[in-house]
């Protein structure tokens, strides 16, 4: 008969493997045991059958949780999600952030925090801390202990900042992807959790809504080009995923231009490319693409030239839609052109093909 912890707690929904196995630690005073699983995510990964075997959980479940596992697109390591694997610029191997206010209610460090792109709390709209608020020496998962630092202090304690909503609302898009990724059987929860893509999806049309759409339009079709803030890109980027029907149309788009070249095809839909590499793979296929209302909106917003008249906006759920009277093109000319039928908010593409704008080969995370 296998020896079992006294207290045995149950996996949570969304809780990533290093913060089940801290969580199991401080619950059955066993700092000793469980120190050396936390060592490196490799120990934690190599300790899933001791971890299941003193505690009950299954092997396949803590596997998908955050688990090391090897790829085939590139020589170094990836971390599991589901049957998601997401590769090392995706993910923090050895930073911990964490929100204090979700640690001080239920103790569970969630799988969506190991994300890099995730820096604020969906739910409490506040900035993931990474560092103790008594020693300020950075989170590590060395202590054996989810809501304690190696200090003794608690970290449920420290101070955090308030976020902008549209950082919230960004972040709440990989949040609910990490959920439908998690949780296979999207068709038994309620609500439309079936229509959320998974995380390796959300993080590609995120990647080419900043890399390509928004420079894109913004060079060609903004009256008035100028930088803008990350608070307003965040804004923009939540806005056109978060609206269904323009996700799929860009789900769509790069899935049949990735297909046209079956030998590219894997290479152009793995995770963690670069924006170098989405301007190769997918760069063309802008001529095929229509721009989200916000997008036009945001124009109007910045520059409504006195002899242009504004556009009238006509407000349906989930899906609105702008239509122009009359707008620029790309050399100041006025045109007219209508698409108030467009589903998803999708206004109209450009007629010509322009010249793509130049790309520096820079990491997006």
């Amino acid at each position: 008969m296998k020896s079992q912890l006294l207290i045995r707690p149950t996996l949570a929904e969304d809780e990533s493997l290093r913060g089940y196995i801290a969580r199991a630690a401080e619950r059955n005073l066993s700092p000793a045991l469980f120190k050396p699983m936390l060592s490196s995510l490799s120990a934690a990964t190599a300790a899933i059958p001791a971890v299941s075997g003193l505690t009950g959980s299954n092997q396949s479940d803590l596997c998908a949780r955050g688990a090391v596992v090897g790829n085939d697109w590139s020589h170094r390591p990836g971390l599991q999600f589901g049957s998601i694997i997401l590769s090392s610029n995706q993910v923090r191997f050895r930073q911990r952030m964490v929100c204090p206010l979700c640690l001080s209610e239920d103790g569970i460090s969630r799988c969506t925090w190991e994300l890099r792109r995730y820096d604020v709390c969906c739910h409490h709209g506040c900035h993931l801390i990474d560092t103790c608020g008594a020693c300020q020496r950075p989170l590590s998962w060395n202590s054996p202990s989810c809501q304690t630092c190696v200090c003794g202090f608690q970290i449920a304690k420290s101070h955090m900042g308030k976020a902008a909503p549209s950082r919230q609302k960004f972040c709440q898009l990989l949040a609910d992807a990490m959920r439908k990724t998690l949780n296979n059987q999207s068709q038994n929860l309620p609500g439309n959790i079936s229509q959320i893509p998974a995380i390796d999806w959300m993080l590609l049309l995120i990647s080419f809504a900043e890399a390509l759409i928004l420079p894109h339009f913004f060079q060609l079709h903004l009256t008035s080009p100028r930088p803008i803030g990350a608070g307003k890109q965040d804004e923009l980027i939540a806005t056109m995923l978060g609206d269904k029907p323009y996700r799929d149309h860009l789900r769509e788009t790069l899935f049949l231009h990735a297909a046209k070249d079956p030998v590219t095809m894997g290479k152009a839909l793995q995770p963690g490319l670069l924006s170098a590499d989405l301007q190769l793979y997918f760069g063309p296929c802008l001529e095929d693409l229509f721009f989200h209302t916000c997008l036009w909106k945001l124009n109007w917003e910045v520059d409504i030239p006195a002899d242009v008249e504004a556009p009238e906006v006509v407000d349906i759920p989930k899906a609105a839609v702008v239509k122009f009277t009359s707008t620029l093109d790309h050399k100041g000319r006025l045109r007219s052109r209508q698409r108030a039928s467009d589903p998803g908010g999708i206004t109209w593409r450009p007629s010509y093909k322009p010249p793509l704008p130049p790309i520096t080969p820079t990491k997006l995370y």
